[in-house]
């Protein structure tokens, strides 16, 4: 295997941890605004 290949295959690994990264913290903040929306209609009511 060559330099170049390795490199390649090295940057297709970050770009898809970058992908599960950004899922999971999308996941995240749908999860943290829909426990705020809650709170806040509990509060407000």
């Amino acid at each position: 295997m060559s330099e170049r290949e390795t490199r390649l295959k090295n940057l297709k690994g970050v770009e898809v941890q970058k992908l599960k990264s950004n899922k999971r913290s999308k996941e995240d903040s749908l999860y943290n605004s829909t426990i705020a929306t809650l709170v806040r209609k509990n509060i407000y009511r």
